[in-house]
């Protein structure tokens, strides 16, 4: 089963894969790394977010289709994105892609939650989200409206492509971890 799990940046995904990873030996790929390496270049957010965002959609369709191939019967979490924030302004990432995949999680929690865990972590380069000037009044209203319009497109493309799914809120993380175990090992193979 290939697992596309999707939320905001900040929210937790890497974390929450990471425990049931452990639990389940299922491997964690993260999009961005997955979406570099396919390019032949290191990983860099500002590069990545400097490209165009159409031609960084169409190589991501490819790199992909690859992953796929390559994991054919194999497992794996795919930490990634349906959209992106870039600069405050949100980019929807979708496409026959999303087709690839066994099932689908989102991954949500509260908008102050997840603001908490993008200043905690400057050094991380997938965190500098906001144009600069933006206060903290402004980054919640962002987070929250791409929180949103995540959660519709999600369910959307879910629905689109048929694929098992499921909302995963991570405020506790081991009540989450139990959740996305629970889920993939009732998930029809």
């Amino acid at each position: 089963m290939h697992y596309l799990v999707v939320g905001v940046n900040g929210v937790g995904k890497s974390t929450l894969l990471s425990e049931v990873s452990k639990r389940t030996g299922i491997p964690v790929l993260h999009g961005a790394t997955v979406l570099a390496e396919h390019m032949g270049m290191a990983l860099d957010y500002d590069k990545l977010r400097a490209m165009d965002q159409a031609f960084t959609l169409k190589e991501w369709e490819s790199a992909a289709a690859e992953l796929a191939r390559v994991y054919k019967d194999r497992p794996y979490f795919l930490d990634g994105h349906i959209m992106n924030l870039i600069g405050g302004k949100i980019y929807p990432r979708v496409g026959p892609w999303i087709g690839l995949q066994d099932a689908m999680v989102l991954i949500k929690a509260s908008p102050m939650t997840i603001l908490k865990r993008l200043n905690a972590d400057k050094t991380r380069g997938d965190r500098d989200l906001f144009p600069a000037g933006f206060n903290e009044h402004h980054e919640l209203a962002v987070i929250e409206d791409h929180q949103q319009e995540m959660e519709k497109l999600f369910r959307q493309q879910a629905e689109h492509y048929h694929l098992p799914n499921k909302v995963i809120a991570i405020e506790d993380l081991g009540a989450a971890a139990d959740e996305l175990e629970q889920f993939v090992r009732g998930t029809p193979r």
